[in-house]
């Protein structure tokens, strides 16, 4: 990555941390993160005081890469070919190979109420199409590049405004 470089930090669920380098020239992405989720608990025995999150990372060549990145940082892997028809079908929920179209879907953390989601729409290749901020109450925001769509996410989950990535329900 070129030292001019880009860093939009995300704050998608409590205990993890992104934060994603681009810069304008290319539709590459580095991704960094640490879950403290998983650390141990501090009753154990043989952990730290000071013990930190490990950090990981990964890179993606495209936007639809990115948000698949994203969604298995928070989620865990979100399809395994081998389960049933019924783990298929919730990954269709928000996520559409065939139309190039994937949902980030966001929850207030303290009006759980209020759902919001990102559609975002790629070509074959995986890079941006559109994207757009898709809400109950007013018109839709579109979102014009990449860095437009990490910065709207950086914001919306930042303790300010409050906002979280969930998984759609599938009922």
């Amino acid at each position: 990555m070129a030292s001019s470089a880009l860093v939009c930090d995300i704050t998608p669920v409590e205990g993890v941390n992104i934060t994603i380098k681009t810069d304008n020239a290319s539709k590459d992405f580095e991704i960094e993160w640490r879950d403290s989720r998983c650390l141990p608990s501090s009753s154990d025995a043989d952990v730290s005081r000071n013990a930190t999150p490990r950090a990981f990372n990964e890179n993606s060549r495209n936007m639809m890469g990115l948000v698949s990145l994203l969604q298995k940082i928070v989620f865990g892997e979100l399809v395994d070919e081998k389960l049933g028809s019924g783990c298929k079908q919730a990954r269709n929920r928000y996520s559409s190979r065939e139309t190039g179209t994937t949902y980030i879907h966001l929850q207030h953390r303290t009006s759980r109420h209020l759902v919001q989601k990102i559609e975002v729409c790629t070509d074959n290749a995986g890079d941006l199409v559109k994207a757009c901020l898709l809400n109950d109450t007013r018109e839709p925001t579109v979102l014009k590049s990449p860095l437009a769509i990490l910065k709207q996410l950086g914001k919306m989950c930042s303790s300010e405004e409050g906002w979280t990535l969930i998984r759609p329900v599938v009922w």
